[in-house]
């Protein structure tokens, strides 16, 4: 949203007055997890998923420690500070997360 907020706006707008049609939202959703899949090595701080999202310290916390145990980010500590960072085989990761456990 930071990087871009008028399309963020516009397609949330553009779902809005298409009959609620979330196309345009998934769409531009799509676009930035693309970007994020091809930016391994970035890194993460609670502090900025707080402020980029606009949430309290202890959400940013859970959300990013819940990535971390689903297998998307990587949790190093740096001094007192955590870091999560985007691993670079992200893309496989992800897609073993959208298959889903195998059934018994």
């Amino acid at each position: 949203m930071r990087k871009a907020p008028i399309e963020y706006i516009r397609s949330f707008l553009s779902t809005q007055t298409d009959e609620n049609d979330l196309t345009y939202f998934v769409v531009a959703q799509a676009d930035v997890i693309i970007e994020a899949v091809k930016a391994p090595a970035r890194r993460y701080t609670i502090k900025e998923h707080q402020n980029m999202h606009g949430v309290v310290y202890q959400t940013a916390r859970t959300d990013l420690l819940d990535l971390t145990n689903r297998g998307v980010l990587e949790l190093q500590k740096q001094g007192k500070e955590l870091v999560f960072r985007v691993p670079t085989d992200i893309g496989e990761r992800l897609k073993r997360l959208e298959a889903g456990p195998r059934p018994s």
